[in-house]
């Protein structure tokens, strides 16, 4: 079986004071919490987060549905196709460059997230003169137009944990002149895609982020440096299905891997096709990927004018 991320998830807030906490947990499926509450796991933190507050079940991802994209169109509030950061990888004709999430080149040249003059949340926040911390946010590490946000913990790494992070993001929070904190954690899309959205591993992270929540709302009930208390929003960039693979487009029975640029472009769930520099026209390729379509199944082929506008 194949996993693939699928539409976005949830939606929490608690609306109380003028300082923000923005709290990311990465593919956190829609009905998360309701299968792991049916399996006697501790959600409580979540809970106590629509009771006091609200929840929003009908929350829109864009396209595609994939961490990095998903999580600068929440903070730009443009779809991919217009802050121009379009997969987790992907080739960039203008620049003639390639882009991956794992490159620590790309995260820090803001080439990739300058494109039409972006500006981000931390930096509206502080060209209204506020001041915003962030902790592994996607997107956050470059200097956009010369610009970063007042603190940022550094390049992503996964070994902080949960509990570190949210001690961070209080350390700031706490501070007088910082008004926002955006906090990101990888549960439980990590354990979705090593062990399948509906496995025992994915139910024991989501009480993982239940626990880091639950530690967040007790750090700020117990602060003597909050004249008030700060708004939480927890939300989501995607979830997650199993995807049977007996359905996966076996696309290089119809374009060999050698016949374009192989592997700069695309996710489980998407491919972008670009043409070798002396290579084959785009026509000719696509000519023999749309056999996919028509043989095989599964799948929608276009060219860049045909993509359909809901996507």
């Amino acid at each position: 079986m194949r996993f693939i991320s699928a539409l976005v998830v949830l939606f929490f807030g608690i609306c109380l004071g003028s300082k923000i906490i923005l709290f990311s947990f990465d593919g956190f499926r829609h009905d998360y919490i309701e299968k792991a509450k049916a399996q006697n796991k501790n959600v409580s933190a979540f809970e106590y987060l629509e009771r006091e507050g609200f929840r929003g079940m009908q929350v829109h991802s864009i396209m595609p549905s994939l961490t990095f994209p998903s999580h600068f169109a929440i903070v730009t509030g443009r779809n991919a196709e217009n802050h121009g950061l379009v997969g987790n990888t992907f080739y960039d004709p203008t620049i003639k460059d390639s882009y991956s999430y794992k490159n620590v080149k790309n995260q820090l040249d803001s080439n990739w997230f300058e494109y039409n003059n972006n500006e981000p949340l931390w930096l509206s926040i502080q060209r209204h003169g506020g001041k915003c911390g962030i902790m592994y946010w996607p997107g956050s590490y470059s200097r956009i137009n010369d610009k970063m946000a007042y603190v940022d913990y550094g390049l992503y790494s996964a070994v902080p944990s949960l509990r570190f992070r949210v001690d961070r993001a209080m350390d700031w929070i706490t501070k007088p002149d910082v008004n926002c904190v955006l906090i990101y954690f990888n549960e439980p899309d990590s354990s979705g895609h090593n062990s399948g959205p509906d496995s025992e591993k994915v139910l024991s992270a989501i009480e993982q982020c239940n626990e880091g929540l639950a530690y967040l709302i007790e750090r700020i009930n117990e602060s003597k440096n909050l004249p008030e208390k700060p708004n939480i929003i927890v939300t989501s960039d995607h979830g997650m299905t199993t995807v049977n693979i007996s359905v996966v487009v076996p696309i290089h029975k119809y374009l060999p891997p050698e016949e374009y640029m192989s592997g700069v472009d695309g996710s489980p769930a998407t491919l972008g096709i670009w043409p070798l520099p002396k290579g084959k026209s785009v026509d000719v390729l696509y000519e023999k990927v749309k056999k996919a379509e028509t043989e095989f199944g599964h799948c929608k082929v276009y060219k860049k004018e045909e993509i359909p506008d809901e996507y």
